[in-house]
C-alpha cells in the first residue's frame, strides 16, 4: 500500500508495472522539470479559452443580426401591403430608429 511517506523507489517499483500510473509519472515529471514548459502550456489554454469565447460571441452577434435583417424583411412586406408604420412597429416590435430605415 503507497502511503505519504512511500520512498520514490516504491514509486518507480509500481510505475513499471502499472502502465497508468507510468504515464502519470511521467507527465508529472515534465511540468516540474522546466516552469517556462507549465507558463508556455497555461498560455495555450487560456488561449484555446479565449478563442472559444470569441467564437461563442460571433455566433451570437451573427445570430442577432440574421433575426435583425428576417424582422426587416418582414415589415417591408407589411409596408408594401399597405399596413400602417404603427401596425408594423406593432407586428414586428422593431424601434423606430430601424423602421425609419424603411421609409
Amino acid at each position: 500500500m503507497l502511503t505519504y511517506s512511500s520512498s520514490s523507489e516504491e514509486f518507480l517499483e509500481i510505475a513499471k508495472e502499472n502502465e497508468v500510473f507510468s504515464g502519470v509519472l511521467e507527465a508529472g515529471k515534465m511540468f516540474v522539470r522546466n516552469r517556462e514548459e507549465i507558463l508556455e502550456y497555461e498560455a495555450r489554454e487560456r488561449y484555446k479559452m479565449d478563442m472559444a469565447t470569441i467564437k461563442a460571441d460571433g455566433i451570437a452577434e451573427g445570430r442577432a443580426e440574421g433575426k435583425l435583417d428576417a424582422l426587416l424583411a418582414t415589415a417591408k412586406n407589411l409596408l408594401k401591403m399597405g399596413l400602417s408604420k404603427d401596425q408594423v412597429k406593432q407586428a414586428t416590435n422593431l424601434p423606430d430608429k430601424e423602421l425609419a430605415k424603411l421609409l
